[in-house]
């Protein structure tokens, strides 16, 4: 998936905007995932306009974010060997995209598009997702033989659609 990243808000900016708008509001981030975190991170970030609403747990938007960490260096098309932002800033990201997620769920969208954060998560989830040497890949289905992968809640299913138990 191409798009012109250009056109797209980062959740700083919303961030910011919010904070403004609501000076007693909060955004609260809890890590979901402490004991994968060496393999993924997993995110739920709250956001309350109120200190009635935080006091109350009465968010006005939550949101969750999954990310996979890289595991190797990538190769540029010049052959030279880099790390993604995900080799070394996986939970950064993954924290980042679950505010921007529960902001939008909160109405503050922005300009009413995806965050620049989730259209670079997008791209990174589908390369990761398509990849048949992937590690969550490397196993068939015991029912029909075809290829296991994970799905964005962290289970197991198969491509052929035969869900695991």
């Amino acid at each position: 998936m191409k798009c012109d990243l250009s056109k797209y808000e980062i959740v700083k900016s919303r961030k910011e905007k919010f904070y403004k708008n609501f000076p007693d509001g909060r955004i609260i981030v809890e890590l979901i995932n402490p004991d994968t975190i060496n393999s993924h991170a997993l995110f739920k970030a709250k956001v309350y306009t109120t200190l009635e609403d935080q006091r109350n747990d009465c968010p006005r938007g939550v949101g969750y974010a999954l990310e996979v960490r890289d595991k190797e260096l990538l190769v540029s098309n010049d052959g030279k060997k880099y790390k993604s932002v995900n080799y070394s800033s996986w939970t950064e990201n993954c924290e980042e995209s679950a505010v921007g997620r529960a902001l939008d769920n909160a109405g503050y969208s922005g300009n009413k598009k995806a965050s620049l954060e989730e259209m670079q998560k997008a791209d990174r989830m589908n390369t990761v997702l398509n990849t048949t040497d992937h590690e969550f890949n490397q196993s068939k289905c015991q029912k029909c033989g075809g290829e296991i992968a994970i799905s964005l809640s962290g289970k197991p299913y198969c491509k052929n659609k035969c869900w695991l138990k």
